[in-house]
């Protein structure tokens, strides 16, 4: 299966996390790095490292989940040890047009997680397409070291020069240009 990479603005969405474990809190942080607008938690008990990481105005509600709790949602995950429970929900979500994520079920899910790279303003996906995410963890892990701190200074001197330039093909093809010297000298000084 082929996913489209792309990001997501979560400061503008209403977002559901159904499920409180240890893989519910992963996808909790994750969340909170991406400073979801409006977060809710739904499970039967919520452990304490949840409302030890919480930001002000995440909702909490210890309890079973229930289909009103989709009324609003932009994007729902289900980290719950229940198939049937993914099945169910995920089927509501198709019928609301809700993307959804149900964690570990390939089948239930309209988006998945890559494993993320961030360093400054530059970010880097890195995914087998949700058929073996421990690799892409991995994966990370050897490409971090990669990402030196040049990268971002680049970053920011391109994004001054781009604001120089008027729009259109010219500048983007410069950008284009300045962007492959500076990556082809990093590989030369990394190879000698």
């Amino acid at each position: 299966m082929s996913y489209l990479p792309l990001l997501m603005d979560l400061r503008k969405k209403n977002v559901l996390l159904v499920g409180a474990g240890d893989v519910a809190f992963f996808k909790f942080q994750k969340l909170l790095e991406a400073e979801a607008n409006s977060l809710k938690v739904v499970a039967i008990k919520i452990s304490d490292q949840f409302y030890e990481n919480a930001s002000p105005g995440i909702v909490f509600e210890e309890r079973p989940f229930a289909p009103s709790d989709l009324d609003e949602c932009d994007l729902v995950i289900v980290a719950v040890n229940n198939v049937q429970k993914h099945t169910d929900i995920y089927q509501l979500c198709q019928e609301r047009r809700i993307w959804c994520n149900c964690v570990d079920d390939i089948d239930h899910c309209d988006f998945i997680f890559p494993a993320v790279i961030r360093k400054g303003d530059i970010t880097l996906a890195v995914s087998t397409s949700g058929k073996v995410p421990g690799f892409s963890v991995s994966l990370k892990e050897y490409l971090s070291p990669f990402l030196f701190s040049e990268i971002e200074n680049k970053l920011q001197e391109l994004f001054k020069l781009r604001n120089s330039l008027p729009s259109g093909k010219e500048r983007m093809n410069r950008i284009r240009e300045e962007s492959k010297v500076f990556f082809e000298r990093l590989q030369k000084e990394k190879f000698k």
